[in-house]
């Protein structure tokens, strides 16, 4: 049992065996760089999430056997589709892209069960949702008739997209350098006063200019800025700093899965490690978010090969 953001429990089956004697469905998701720059210009949005999105599905009856699972009391089967095969995300998109075939695009963008309504006019954005209401939806998930919202990743507005305003807030907090290391972390081309301060045989002097200058910095990297298209960035929190090497290596694996994941669904991945990344994954007493990732690559066709030495 894996716990989620919301407190509540899922559990989780390991079908690594199963995956393996699985053939790969080439059916590919929609690509997520296109759906976000179709926002724009839309004055009313909508932002959908369907309940438990896989187990909507019913499995074959001649296939419920072979995703049986044991416990401690007896053996179980699912009689809907579970968390943890290999091909789910293309088999929930696929009937997702027939229902919605119509208006995907025009008034709808759909990612698995992350659905967006948009519209200009209040009639024609309740007669989509009223369309999409014939789903089972996940209330705690849902946003109706706002301007703007998260989907996918991204904050989107009618504008386009915009940047986090808790995020820009932490570059706000950022105090003063204290010494050359935190130097070294400001921007170049904009902090050339800043870069005066690490000229060598020199010592370390914070003047008026420096702190003018860090203080204009500051502002421009916090003024939340709206992008016709996104440039990613990413930090790591001080929890994901202190993981060990082969968590670290992991968590990239789930991440690249995440952000490439129409790749990951419809190809053969292949990964070149020298860390036993599937040894780990595939023990049976992993504990916490260790288990959470194993099952969320379970779902894809990766293999993993020896590195071997890169030559200098």
């Amino acid at each position: 049992m894996v716990k989620k953001a919301n407190g509540k429990w899922r559990m989780c089956t390991d079908y690594n065996d199963l995956n393996k004697a699985c053939p790969k469905d080439p059916y590919s998701l929609p690509n997520i760089d296109r759906l976000v720059d179709e926002v724009p210009g839309f004055s009313l949005l909508s932002f959908i999430d369907t309940y438990s999105r896989y187990n909507q599905i019913k499995m074959h009856p001649r296939n419920e056997a072979k995703i049986t699972f044991i416990t401690d009391a007896k053996t179980f089967y699912y009689k809907a589709m579970p968390f943890g095969l290999k091909n789910v995300g293309a088999t929930y998109q696929c009937p997702m892209d027939k229902i919605f075939e119509k208006i995907i695009g025009t008034d709808v963008e759909v990612y698995m069960d992350d659905m967006m309504v948009k519209s200009m006019m209040a009639g024609e954005h309740c007669n989509t949702l009223k369309r999409v209401f014939q789903l089972k939806l996940n209330p705690e998930k849902c946003s109706f008739r706002v301007q703007a919202g998260k989907f996918l990743g991204f904050m989107l507005t009618e504008r386009g997209i915009e940047a986090y305003l808790e995020k820009c807030q932490v570059i706000i907090n950022m105090r003063s350098p204290q010494m050359v290391k935190e130097v070294q972390q400001l921007s170049v081309e904009t902090a050339i006063p800043i870069f005066n301060t690490l000229k060598k045989g020199e010592r370390f002097t914070w003047i008026a200019e420096s702190e003018e200058t860090f203080l204009r910095l500051k502002a421009m990297l916090a003024t939340p800025p709206t992008l016709t298209k996104l440039t990613p960035r990413y930090t790591s929190s001080d929890t994901k700093k202190r993981y060990q090497r082969i968590e670290k290596a992991a968590l990239a694996l789930v991440i690249t899965s995440r952000r490439l994941r129409s790749y990951f669904q419809g190809h053969s991945i292949v990964v070149r490690t020298d860390l036993p990344i599937k040894q780990v994954l595939r023990k049976s007493d992993l504990l916490g978010r260790m288990v959470a990732w194993r099952i969320q690559l379970s779902e894809f066709g990766i293999s993993y090969e020896n590195r071997g030495y890169i030559k200098a």
